[in-house]
C-alpha cells in the first residue's frame, strides 16, 4: 500500500512539474512577445497580459502541492529546526501536513463555488471566459489536496518525514 501511494504521489508530482513548467515557460515567452511587439512594432495585443497572468497562476498553483509535501514552504521551519526530539518533530510535521490538507480542501471547495458562480462572465479584456483563471486555481487546489492527503497517510503509516535526514545528521554530530 505504501509503495502504491508513493508511486501515485511521484506520478502526480511529475505531471504537475510539467504542467507548471509549461505555464511558466509559455507565460515568459508571451510576455517577451508582448514587450517586443509593443515597443518595436507598436502593436499591443490585448490578450497577452491576461494569458501571461493565467500561465503564471497555473505555474504557481500547480506546484503548490509539491512545495507542501517536500517542505518547500516556510510553515513551521523556524520552530521545527530547533526541535531535536524525534517524536515531537514527527508529531509537528504530521500536524503541519494535516493543516495543509484541511486548508487546501477548504480553498478547493471555495474555488469550485467561485468557478460555478462566474459562469458566463468574461475576464477584464472581455476576450476569455472568466471561468478559465478560476479553473486553473481549482486544478491547483484539487491536486494540492490530493498530494497533501496522500503525504499525510504516508506519514501516519511511518514514512520518513522531510526532516529525517536532518535528524540523522544531528544524531551523528552529537
Amino acid at each position: 500500500m505504501r509503495k502504491i501511494l508513493k508511486s501515485i504521489l511521484d506520478k502526480i508530482s511529475a505531471v504537475m512539474h510539467v504542467y507548471a513548467g509549461i505555464g511558466i515557460v509559455a507565460g515568459t515567452f508571451i510576455a517577451c512577445f508582448s514587450a517586443i511587439s509593443r515597443y518595436l512594432f507598436k502593436f499591443n495585443p490585448a490578450w497577452s497580459d491576461e494569458v501571461v497572468r493565467m500561465c503564471m497562476l497555473s505555474g504557481a498553483f500547480g506546484m503548490g502541492g509539491y512545495m507542501l509535501i517536500t517542505n518547500g514552504n516556510i510553515s513551521l521551519s523556524v520552530i521545527v529546526d530547533l526541535i531535536k526530539n524525534k517524536k515531537a518533530l514527527r508529531a509537528i510535521e504530521i500536524i503541519n501536513m494535516a493543516i495543509a490538507a484541511v486548508l487546501s480542501s477548504v480553498y478547493m471547495v471555495w474555488m469550485f463555488k467561485l468557478w460555478v458562480k462566474v459562469k458566463g462572465q468574461k475576464t477584464l479584456s472581455m476576450l476569455f471566459p472568466r471561468q478559465l483563471p478560476y479553473a486553473l486555481l481549482l486544478i491547483g487546489f484539487i491536486v494540492m489536496t490530493i498530494q497533501t492527503i496522500i503525504q499525510l497517510i504516508l506519514m501516519i503509516m511511518g514514512e520518513e518525514t522531510v526532516h529525517s535526514d536532518e535528524l540523522k545528521d544531528y544524531e551523528e554530530v552529537n
